[in-house]
């Protein structure tokens, strides 16, 4: 037997007042506040000033111990020579150009491949008359830190170092950026891979970078590296 339509409808009512007393013995937050634990804080800057620590060096008043820097200038300037001069100090915890520096791990991510940094290790192990025995790990070849699949890449090379890195160097960025360097955008999301390996880390991440042709002396691509970079070095 099929009930009156009068029946159904009072069911509907009944139903609709039974849910609307439940919902209003529920506490709900004012229209417009976002409900969980707030993830931005604010804290005073007297707490900050009184917990503020001094600037660690991995090269004196050049490097920080943590961060990015961008290491760039016009092809054939021998950048990549002096990224092996400055990690060859740095492994060895030697003065850089009378700078003391802090000795710490170093990773390559060679763009290009390992075959030229190996050549070019030797002549400064041969130069300083020092021993092979360096801790710098140079990648075989080269890969992308902006794609997620790329990035997953890198942490597993880095993970497997037998111990982390303190200075990761990115030879070139234009052989591990897979976005446009030009776009703030895809800037950005190389910036944001930077973020994450100095983080996972706690690292130095030293980016070598090219300049325009008509601007030797500017920095290639978007403003977002510059305003990214705790150091600058033109070479």
């Amino acid at each position: 037997m099929t009930a009156p339509a009068w029946m159904n409808a009072a069911e509907q009512v009944r139903q609709q007042v039974v849910a609307e007393a439940e919902g209003a013995a529920q506490p709900h937050p004012p229209e417009g506040e976002p409900t969980g634990q707030p993830r931005l804080r604010l804290t005073r800057f007297a707490d900050l000033y009184r917990n503020r620590k001094p600037v660690v060096w991995r090269v004196k008043n050049m490097l920080p111990e943590t961060g990015v820097a961008f290491l760039y200038g016009p092809s054939g300037e021998c950048k990549t020579f002096v990224v092996v001069d400055l990690a060859a100090h740095i492994a060895l915890g030697l003065p850089f150009r009378d700078a003391a520096t802090k000795a710490g791990s170093v990773a390559i991510l060679a763009g290009e491949g390992n075959e030229g940094l190996v050549r070019r290790v030797s002549a400064w192990v041969q130069a300083h008359q020092t021993t092979v025995d360096i801790d710098m790990h140079i990648s075989e070849s080269g890969g992308s830190i902006d794609t997620p699949e790329g990035l997953t890449e890198v942490f597993a090379a880095l993970d497997a170092l037998p111990v982390p890195p303190g200075v990761v160097f990115i030879d070139t960025q234009s052989r591990w950026q897979v976005g446009d360097e030009s776009s703030t955008r895809d800037g950005a999301a190389f910036i944001r891979a930077l973020d994450a390996i100095r983080d996972r880390y706690a690292c130095l991440v030293v980016v070598v970078a090219h300049t325009p042709v008509a601007d030797p002396e500017r920095m290639r691509g978007s403003s977002t590296f510059r305003g990214a970079a705790d150091a600058q070095f033109l070479v």
